[in-house]
């Protein structure tokens, strides 16, 4: 998505930056990937079937598809707040991902945060008090620590909550 595009979809005021996965995660992820294409690809030109053929082959395109998308955005930092993307939990809507990545982000307004847990996989919104509390699982654990540290920043700089981290 576009800059200008995240300011027409969420109140989310100016966009400061846009956040991926570190390069090292990246590259090795498109290694694993490239790996299980070739495998799958050799499958493809041993097997006698032709449904097994068009499996394998789907199996290749998932892998050329996973390797292209792996520098997807993962947070975009904003005025407002974080616009992030939340983890799948069906296999449904992993499928949902694979086609339209922008329809699973949200906006989290800085004021309702207030904890990243130290995984990096959930924040915490709302009143740490009992029944105040919404969970959201994010995929945030890869990121680079420079970007992580830049989150957190910039969510104690908006200065109207008390925000606490484990890291």
């Amino acid at each position: 998505m576009e800059k200008c595009r995240w300011e027409d979809r969420f109140p989310c005021g100016n966009v400061e930056a846009e956040l991926r996965n570190g390069v090292a995660f990246c590259r090795y992820m498109r290694v694993i990937f490239l790996g299980g294409g070739i495998y799958f690809f050799w499958l493809v030109l041993h097997e006698p079937f032709w449904g097994a053929k068009a499996e394998n082959m789907a199996l290749v395109i998932f892998c050329l598809w996973r390797i292209y998308r792996q520098q997807d955005i993962m947070c975009v930092i904003a005025a407002e707040g974080l616009i992030v993307r939340r983890q799948f939990a069906t296999l449904r809507e992993f499928w949902e991902e694979q086609v339209r990545p922008e329809k699973r982000f949200i906006f989290l307004p800085y004021e309702h945060i207030f904890y990243i847990s130290p995984h990096w996989r959930e924040i915490q919104m709302g009143e740490p008090v009992e029944g105040g509390i919404v969970i959201v699982p994010v995929h945030l654990q890869f990121l680079h620590k420079a970007d992580k540290r830049r989150i957190v920043e910039r969510i104690r700089s908006s200065g109207e909550n008390e925000f606490k981290n484990n890291i």
